[in-house]
């Protein structure tokens, strides 16, 4: 019976070593070395030698180190009447390069009023209205840095005083690791008011 006793208690411990080493790994899969998983490693660039990482574990170091560009987006007045716009900003510590895709839709009546400036680093993949797609690729922004994506407003002469377009974009890929994945990704509506609608000459 005693023989019996120790067999399970040799069990038990083997049981809890073993979940242990599973919540250990579950943790380190989860933290900011993750970004390195799954051969991501090999789409970013080693900040020491300036090519692709070839090992995760170099990509997991360097992350431990602070290697990160946090990459997201932000809707901005621009200057013409009425005007808004979708940037693309880097707030992390490392420059990167990055591609966005995303469309536009035109969502408030009338349709068809407005006008769209899309940055010369990018191009629309279709103008299928309502809804227009581009792509953004090679965007290489420095730390603390933005780039416009598109800007839009109201027709001169449309005959409204506000419209709504909705954006939606995404990072699809960037040379330099994202431990903040989170804000990657926007899906908003954009709203154009302006004050008067000018007088058909």
């Amino acid at each position: 019976m005693k023989r019996h006793s120790a067999r399970n208690s040799l069990a038990a411990v083997v049981l809890v070593l073993a979940a242990a080493v599973a919540a250990a790994s579950t943790a380190a899969a989860a933290g900011p070395g993750s970004v390195c998983n799954q051969g991501q490693f090999a789409h970013y660039r080693d900040p020491a030698t300036g090519s692709f990482f070839t090992r995760q574990s170099a990509c997991v170091g360097a992350v431990a180190k602070g290697y990160d560009a946090d990459v997201g987006f932000a809707i901005v007045d621009t200057s013409a009447p009425a005007g808004r716009g979708l940037a693309v900003i880097n707030d992390g510590p490392y420059p990167a390069t990055v591609t966005v895709q995303g469309t536009v839709t035109e969502t408030s009546e009338p349709l068809g009023l407005y006008q769209y400036y899309l940055a010369s680093h990018c191009l629309w993949d279709s103008a299928g209205w309502p809804v227009y797609a581009f792509t953004c690729p090679s965007i290489i922004l420095s730390p603390g840095s933005s780039a416009m994506i598109f800007t839009s407003y109201i027709e001169y002469y449309a005959p409204q005083l506000t419209g709504t377009i909705h954006v939606q974009a995404s990072v699809t890929s960037s040379d330099v690791p994202d431990t903040n994945p989170s804000n990657n990704t926007i899906s908003t509506s954009i709203t154009m008011t302006r004050s008067v609608i000018p007088t058909q000459p």
